[in-house]
């Protein structure tokens, strides 16, 4: 893709190109590539060696691409939760007769048309984890990312 920048063919310059990155598809979120294996402490010489082994979090694949940690992270997470509470529990718990239209900026109303949603449990308030399409897909069957894994879809 840097180099097509650098070519003096105005044409190939414009034509999109997909960068191999360490945000990806909701199948390549958390595969082997992004696997990180920390030696953990043993004690004694007959012991077995252990190994702790993760995925990368939303804050260290952004600073691998170059961002600043928080950069994709912070308004995915505004986002989440102003689609959550404003288009989902505030409805909900209030007065009879108001809808998202009274909580949620209009900015925002969009999502209604263009995205689905699905809600997962969680243990902590408000006790539903809210789950989004991505808004491009072409599927018939859409994938589905919470909070976390939409940061590292991006």
């Amino acid at each position: 893709a840097v180099a097509r920048l650098l070519l003096s063919d105005k044409e190939l310059r414009s034509t999109p190109v997909k960068a191999n990155a360490f945000l990806s598809s909701l199948s390549r979120i958390d595969d082997s590539r992004m696997m990180k294996y920390k030696l953990e402490n043993s004690s004694g010489p007959n012991t077995n060696t252990k190994f702790q082994i993760e995925t990368y979090s939303v804050g260290e694949r952004e600073r691998m691409m170059g961002f600043s940690t928080g950069y994709v992270e912070k308004p995915i997470c505004e986002l989440f939760s102003e689609l959550t509470m404003k288009a989902f529990l505030h409805p909900e718990t209030s007065a009879e007769g108001k809808t998202y239209r009274d909580f949620l900026g209009r900015e925002l109303w969009h999502f209604r048309k263009k995205c689905q949603f699905k809600f997962q449990p969680c243990s902590e308030p408000p006790y539903f984890q809210l789950a989004l399409s991505s808004p491009q897909e072409g599927k018939l069957r859409h994938d589905f990312y919470t909070e976390e894994q939409y940061c590292k879809h991006l």
